[in-house]
């Protein structure tokens, strides 16, 4: 990935995928289904959709949800991926 690559915009485009597009015109749709589900506990409140849609992009680098960020992940990870789970 370039340095100086940030996010531009995020969409929940349904179930617990988002649509990140990054300021080099790079457009990834990220599924946190695995994420979600993986039985951490600061992930259980976002099995609910609605919880789930209430992300934050912090700092333009990376999606992020809960009052204390509980549950967050970095830009090169959801730059270079589009899937995820806690275990990699």
């Amino acid at each position: 990935m370039k340095t100086g690559i940030t996010i531009t915009s995020a969409t929940h485009v349904g179930g617990y995928k988002i649509k990140i597009a990054f300021s080099d015109g790079k457009v990834n749709v990220f599924d946190y289904k695995n994420l979600v589900m993986s039985g951490h506990e600061e992930s259980e409140p976002y099995k609910d959709i609605e919880n789930f849609k209430k992300f934050d992009i912090i700092n333009n680098s990376e999606i992020a949800w809960g009052d204390n960020w509980a549950m967050i992940l970095p830009l090169a990870t959801i730059y270079n991926k589009t899937t995820t789970s806690l275990s990699h």
